[in-house]
């Protein structure tokens, strides 16, 4: 026995194109929606994260410090070492000791200065431009040095390192 596509047909009632119409309108029904964009659900992550509570926030952000950091804050500086000078979020004026070539990507806005929650307190550290975004995202008071992000002061005028 033909089933009712092929008796349809076999009568004349419906066109072979009729037919591929509905099973192509099947097919995407079927068919598991687009996956989302992964920018979309990164940023839908730091939403959450930003909602959520202190410990995880501190938690993520030093894991994230942890695996990306691009300064060594243990090693001894070396005679070409300098310091980089940043705004606090109490508008104290803080540093950080930096090689030549992290110095370099801080300057060129390759790389961020943060704040962020240590073992031991707080702690700065230089990581990449788009984590120092992402932690702007969560905690903006955080964010220490990013250009064209923490490059103007209140009164107009340039930050100086």
């Amino acid at each position: 026995m033909l089933d009712l596509k092929a008796q349809l047909l076999k009568a004349g009632l419906v066109t072979e194109e009729q037919v591929k119409k509905v099973e192509a309108e099947k097919a995407a029904k079927k068919k598991p929606p687009a996956p989302v964009d992964e920018g979309e659900r990164w940023r839908k992550r730091l939403d959450e994260l930003k909602a959520g509570g202190k410990s995880e926030q501190y938690d993520v952000i030093r894991g994230w410090v942890e695996r990306h950091r691009l300064d060594n804050k243990t090693a001894v500086p070396s005679e070409q070492a300098t310091r980089f000078h940043f705004a606090k979020d109490d508008g104290a004026i803080g540093h950080v000791t930096l090689e030549p070539d992290v110095h370099e990507k801080v300057a060129a806005g390759q790389a961020g200065i943060i704040a962020y929650m240590g073992h031991n307190g707080l702690e700065h550290a230089v990581v990449p431009a788009d984590l120092a975004r992402d932690v702007h995202h969560v905690k903006p008071e955080w964010v220490r040095s990013l250009a064209g992000l923490t490059d103007k002061h209140p009164s107009g005028g340039e930050q100086h390192t």
